[in-house]
């Protein structure tokens, strides 16, 4: 299919998805019933390093210890699973569905896990508390110009925010857990120049940029995806000074 019609066919499957809008399950309900078999879905030697390279990525950003660490969307843990070492004391995990959060408590009972949604939890935090905010693979459910505006408040002066999010074309995806079942979720996926405007300081990057180095060429679910980093100071939507990560 050449480029064309390639793009003629995502505009026709996204026009379809949005004339069945109503049909929408909320990310609550669809994570609640795949709970049980989440963990046991992502197996494959692409899922495994997929989670190498996360862990590679993540591990400049963590805190010393002592420090707090929010996942946003955390479902079963998967940050935990990552950095088994890391004190699970310093770790918040905060996700609509009771039941992956039930899960991660089976993996992970030392550490703290909240349900709630990312913009009332981060609200509720002070300013300046957090060291590290994260979200892997979760922010396209969030309410994200809010959430975005909210980070930047509430991490620390030294703090830091690391996102993983989907492209626009995941939501395709066969191998997608959520198709998989059968389901439609919500979910806003943003295209890289929208994030660049939530976040015109942070570094946006496509992990075929990242994952060269890594021998991770070829696994075309990873160029599906877009990392988001920065610091504090470049986190701010209205601070324009700053320059580029």
């Amino acid at each position: 299919m050449n480029p064309r019609n390639q793009l003629a066919h995502q505009l026709r499957a996204e026009a379809r998805l949005a004339q069945n809008a109503a049909t929408f399950s909320t990310p609550e309900e669809v994570y609640d019933k795949l709970a049980g078999e989440y963990d046991n879905t992502y197996v494959r030697p692409i899922d495994l390093a997929e989670n190498e390279l996360i862990r590679r990525l993540c591990r400049w950003s963590l805190p010393l210890p002592g420090h707090k660490v929010v996942d946003l969307g955390c479902g079963t843990g998967l940050l935990l699973d990552i950095y088994p070492w890391w004190d699970p004391t310093d770790y918040v995990g905060v996700d609509v569905s009771g039941s992956m959060l039930q899960e991660a408590r089976k993996k992970h009972p030392k550490a703290t896990f909240v349900q709630s949604t990312a913009k009332d939890y981060l609200s509720d935090q002070p300013d300046n508390s957090i060291e590290l905010i994260t979200s892997l693979f979760t922010f396209q459910y969030f309410d994200q110009a809010n959430v975005a505006w909210i980070i930047h408040r509430k991490l620390t002066y030294t703090g830091k925010m690391f996102i993983i999010t989907c492209g626009r074309r995941y939501r395709f995806r066969k191998s997608y857990i959520v198709n998989k079942n059968g389901y439609r979720i919500k979910q806003d996926l943003l295209p890289t120049k929208t994030l660049q405007l939530l976040f015109p300081h942070a570094s946006i990057r496509g992990f075929n940029h990242i994952a060269e180095h890594l021998q991770f060429l070829g696994t075309r679910r990873l160029f599906e995806l877009l990392l988001l980093e920065a610091e504090k100071a470049m986190v701010s939507p209205h601070n324009q000074t700053e320059t580029h990560v």
